[in-house]
C-alpha cells in the first residue's frame, strides 16, 4: 500500500470513482491540485489546476470518448496557448479558463459537442474583448506615464521662469514650453482617438508601449518644430504681433502635437520651397 504521506512522484494513479474529490484535493491520475472544480461524476472529472489550466480525466468505465472530443480538446489547447500574454490577471484568466472547462464538461459529461462549441465561441469572444481592453490600457498608461514628467517640467520652468529666462533667453524659453506642450497635445490625441487606434494585443505589451511612447515623443518634437518655425517667421508670423502671443504659440504647438498631419505637411511645404529655390549666379 502506498504511504499517503509520500509526495507525488510524477506518475499518475488510476481512479475508479471521482465523486469524492473536492477543490484543494490532488487529483491522482494527473497529480494536479484542483483549484476550481468544474464538473465531476463517478466516471469523470473536469477541473482547473493551480495554473488555471483545464484538466480532465476519465475512468476505464467511462467508455469511448464522445464523437468530436478531439476537436474540442484541440480548440481548448489552442485557446489556452494564444491567451498567454493577452490576459493580464487571474481576474481575467479564471473566467476564461472556466469557460474552457465548461466546454470540456459539456463534451465529457453531456456528450453535447454543439453546446461545447457554443461555449468555446463565447470564450473566443471573451478573449478578444479582454485583449483589446488590455492593449488599450497598455497604450494609454504608457502615454500618460511619458507625458506627466514633461508637463511637470513645464510647470516647474513656468513657475521658475524668472530664473530660467535669464539663463536660456526669452526665445528659447518659449520654444521649450512649446515643445513640452506638444507632448500634451499628443496625449490629448491618444485619449480622444483611442477607439480608432489600431491595436493588436497579440503583438505584446512592449510594442504597444513603444508605439505609445513614440507618439508622445513625436508630439513633443512636432511642438518644437512649429515653435521654431513661428519664432523664425516661417509659419504664422502674425502671432508675434497679437496680444498674448505666448499663449497663441503654445496653443499652436499643442495642435501640432495632437495632429498627425500638421507637422509633416509643414515639412513638406518647406522641402518644396527649398527644391524650388534656384540661387542666381
Amino acid at each position: 500500500m502506498d504511504d499517503p504521506n509520500t509526495p507525488p512522484c510524477g506518475s499518475g494513479r488510476s481512479v475508479e470513482n471521482f465523486d469524492s474529490f473536492c477543490e484543494g484535493d490532488t487529483e491522482p491520475t494527473l497529480n494536479k491540485k484542483i483549484r476550481a472544480l468544474i464538473d465531476t461524476e463517478k466516471d469523470y472529472i473536469v477541473y482547473l489546476d493551480d495554473d488555471l489550466v483545464v484538466q480532465w480525466s476519465m475512468t476505464d468505465a467511462y467508455g469511448k470518448s464522445p464523437k468530436g472530443f478531439a476537436e474540442v480538446a484541440n480548440r481548448i489547447g489552442h485557446l489556452e496557448t494564444v491567451s498567454e500574454g493577452l490576459l493580464d490577471t487571474d481576474h481575467q484568466i479564471e473566467p476564461f479558463a472556466r469557460l474552457l472547462g465548461e466546454a470540456m464538461a459539456r463534451t465529457i459529461g453531456d456528450r453535447d459537442i454543439k453546446k461545447a462549441s457554443e461555449i468555446l465561441k463565447n470564450a473566443e469572444d471573451y478573449l478578444q474583448a479582454r485583449s483589446i481592453e488590455n492593449a488599450r490600457s497598455w497604450y494609454i498608461k504608457t502615454a500618460c506615464a511619458c507625458t506627466l514628467p514633461l508637463l511637470l517640467f513645464a510647470v516647474v520652468i513656468w513657475v521658475g521662469q524668472s530664473i530660467v529666462k535669464p539663463i536660456v533667453g526669452n526665445e528659447a524659453f518659449d520654444v521649450l514650453l512649446g515643445s513640452l506642450l506638444g507632448a500634451a497635445g499628443a496625449l490629448f490625441s491618444v485619449l480622444s482617438r483611442t477607439k480608432d487606434i489600431a491595436l493588436d494585443a497579440a503583438a505584446g505589451k512592449s510594442i504597444h508601449r513603444l508605439e505609445s511612447a513614440a507618439r508622445i515623443v513625436a508630439g513633443s518634437l512636432g511642438g518644437l518644430v512649429i515653435a521654431l518655425a513661428i519664432k523664425g517667421n516661417l509659419l504664422l508670423g502674425f502671432i508675434k504681433s497679437v496680444d498674448h502671443s505666448l499663449a497663441a504659440l503654445l496653443a499652436i504647438c499643442m495642435v501640432a502635437g495632437a495632429s498627425e498631419r500638421f507637422v509633416p505637411s509643414f515639412i513638406k511645404q518647406v522641402e518644396g520651397s527649398i527644391s524650388a529655390y534656384r540661387p542666381t549666379k
